[in-house]
């Protein structure tokens, strides 16, 4: 998890405040000195994108290669509102949608 974080270029404090934990947990968690609870396993989970599988034992191999970019790009969509994420997903959806029929 330390890994993927670190990849996305986001602090533990930030992990945190987007899956609506506290710094100090996710510490703990990647130190495995804690174990997360069944509601922050489902929300990392969801905010990374992988499986419970990759976060439970690291099986699966879940390495990205992210541009520089992209990891930019990251950053600053994890730190708008939950609202604002949703009107430029569907704003990105629209366009690749538009895209594909070229």
């Amino acid at each position: 998890m330390k890994e993927l974080r670190k990849k996305l270029g986001l602090s533990q404090g930030e992990l945190a405040q987007n899956i609506g934990i506290t710094q100090s947990k996710i510490s703990a968690i990647e130190k495995k000195k804690n174990y997360p609870s069944f509601e922050t396993l489902v929300a990392l989970k969801d905010f990374f994108g992988t499986s419970y599988s990759w976060l439970i034992e690291g099986k699966e191999n879940n390495t990205m290669d992210i541009s520089n970019e992209l990891k930019e790009l990251i950053k600053y969509f994890n730190k708008l509102p939950y609202k604002e994420q949703c009107k430029i997903i569907g704003q990105v959806e629209y366009m690749a949608k538009e895209h594909s029929k070229e």
